[in-house]
């Protein structure tokens, strides 16, 4: 799950949380600068979330894209575009990820074959 919390970084690169940071375990971080020296206000953090989100989800499909054959048929966990593990079944995967957070699981089909999902 992707946390957005709001920071304020000085000239010398301290970041000081604008907002009660609580976490269990090392952590990975994206950091975006913004123009606005103003804090951001609501739709403004919603905004930011859905850039992170979607440059996320960028990243995965284009590793899908290019790992397509070699995984054809597996099951792949991605931590955005960085392969955490592959299994043959959904049970396998989840075993081996089940420690992690924010992990995209997905079966990966061959670029040729037709996925059917509904009616």
């Amino acid at each position: 799950m992707l946390t957005t919390i709001e920071a304020e970084i000085d000239v010398n690169g301290k970041v000081t949380f604008l907002e009660p940071l609580k976490i269990i375990k090392k952590r990975r971080a994206i950091i975006t600068l913004l123009d606005d020296e103003k804090p951001m206000k609501q739709t403004k953090q919603k905004n930011e979330i859905k850039k992170v989100k979607n440059d996320v989800n960028f990243r995965q499909l284009e590793w899908l894209k290019a790992n397509r054959e070699k995984y054809a048929g597996k099951y792949v966990a991605l931590d955005g575009d960085i392969l955490v593990a592959h299994a043959e079944t959904l049970p396998e995967i989840r075993e081996q990820v089940k420690n992690r957070t924010n992990i995209f699981i997905v079966k990966v089909f061959a670029e040729e074959t037709i996925v059917s999902a509904g009616l």
